[in-house]
């Protein structure tokens, strides 16, 4: 008797870290993966996302999409996809926005 083992999932291609130039624009995380029937699902942070006015979520052909429109400080994270036990995760940034600097002026002769 011959046992046929299935190829197991595999990422063609992961997903890449996003950076946009300014808020309001849409950011596209894109994957494709060996196998074309697989189900993705899609996490901001540890949060499911679902499709709607602000993810849009295609599937075609083992290549997997979401887009987030109208990106804002709040969607500033990492993204992850998940299908049939492998997973990818990049990050979305918007420029100037990556880190924050609090200067604090030193005075000279003043002690605490």
């Amino acid at each position: 008797m011959c046992a046929v083992s299935a190829e197991p999932s595999a990422f063609v291609r992961g997903l890449e870290d996003v950076q946009l130039n300014d808020f309001g624009l849409e950011a596209v995380f894109d994957c494709e993966v060996s196998k074309s029937d697989l189900k993705a699902e899609w996490f901001k942070g540890d949060k499911a996302i679902k499709r709607s006015e602000k993810y849009n979520i295609t599937s075609k052909n083992g290549k997997h999409s979401l887009t987030v429109s109208d990106c804002q400080l709040e969607d500033v994270a990492g993204y992850t996809v998940k299908l049939d036990g492998i997973s990818s995760t990049a990050k979305l940034s918007i420029k100037g926005i990556q880190s924050v600097s609090i200067v604090v002026p030193y005075l000279r002769g003043r002690s605490n």
